[in-house]
């Protein structure tokens, strides 16, 4: 009878763990919700896995001045982060996108090479959109771009510069 109690709180302690985590993730994603209702987002970048350790992160930036970065892997800083830029930062980020000419570029760059970590770059600039998946051979002008937003916050959470 002593085992079966120790089994059944065993059982419980297992599951209250369980739902706790879930609970905290359910709150990071509802932040992050919060933040995109705030304002509108302007830019996107997201870096995906590779074979090896290669930083894999989601960042939003919106049209206030602020920032949401979601570390997942390979990154300083784990879990998701706001950060307030300073005024005029995604003026002057918007700026330098129209005078890249951003929407000239191709919507994908790919290449049949394995083990390289893709980039996903948006830019919504009033009626104008574009999503550009970068895993291979786009021009140097975009690498910049997409420099240029892991910049944002690069110092704060770690980025491992590629």
């Amino acid at each position: 009878m002593k085992n079966f109690s120790f089994f059944c709180l065993t059982i419980l302690l297992l599951g209250a763990c369980k739902n706790t985590r879930k609970l905290a993730n359910a709150n990071s994603e509802q932040t992050a919700k919060n933040a995109e209702n705030l304002a509108k987002t302007i830019f996107t970048l997201e870096k995906t896995a590779c074979y090896g350790t290669c930083p894999v992160y989601k960042l939003n930036v919106f049209e206030n001045d602020s920032l949401v970065f979601e570390g997942e892997r390979f990154v300083g800083t784990i879990g998701l982060h706001t950060k307030k830029l300073k005024k005029g930062t995604v003026a002057q980020l918007k700026k330098t996108f129209r005078e890249a000419n951003f929407f000239n570029f191709k919507s994908s760059y790919e290449a049949h090479i394995s083990d390289l970590p893709t980039t996903i770059i948006a830019f919504n600039d009033e009626s104008k959109k574009l999503k550009i998946t970068d895993y291979h051979g786009s021009p140097e002008t975009l690498k910049n771009l997409e420099q240029l937003l892991a910049n944002l916050v690069a110092d704060e959470v770690q980025i491992k510069k590629e």
